[in-house]
């Protein structure tokens, strides 16, 4: 799960905290991450950024972008409608992909429902979980599991340490 190059800590470290990428048609996906990463913000004051935190009359590109350059993770949820978002393709993804390959910060994706991404430029990163079934397609008993599961990796990023599986 290390980044492809390592950069120095003194790069990283201007970098901190989450953002979560997602297309809006998903929401209920951004929903169940917001609520398991919970601890990390209430515990560990750990920034955890989402569209959802822009105010009305804001400068909202701006607030994107600053969002990017300050992250040091970020957690993609990969769907259909997230390929699809014009908005997500053309301003919000080259730039966190370029963040990622020149800055220093992690992408971490997760596969929320079945999609085309062996097509894009996400299929680079290693995904946060193994995308062999999709979140969707687990069984709801099941799925806060999964979500724990990634939520642990994302800790793990976060703190720089070396993330492990755990096995159910």
């Amino acid at each position: 799960m290390a980044p492809a190059r390592t950069l120095s800590s003194k790069r990283r470290a201007r970098r901190r905290g989450l953002l979560i990428s997602y297309a809006h048609q998903d929401a209920k996906w951004l929903e169940y991450f917001q609520t398991m990463l919970s601890p990390l913000v209430q515990e560990e004051g750990i920034d955890v950024w989402d569209d959802t935190r822009i105010a009305a009359g804001s400068a909202w590109r701006m607030e994107i972008q600053r969002a990017i350059n300050t992250a040091r993770v970020a957690l993609l949820l990969v769907s259909p409608s997230y390929l699809a978002s014009k908005f997500i393709a053309e301003e919000e993804l080259p730039p966190l992909l370029r963040a990622a390959r020149k800055e220093g910060m992690i992408i971490l994706w997760v596969l929320v429902s079945p999609c085309m991404y062996k097509k894009t430029a996400i299929a680079e990163f290693q995904p946060a979980h193994s995308v062999d079934r999709a979140l969707e397609l687990v069984a709801a008993a099941r799925r806060n599991q999964k979500i724990l599961e990634i939520a642990d990796v994302i800790d793990a990023v976060l703190h720089e340490q070396r993330p492990t599986r755990r096995r159910a």
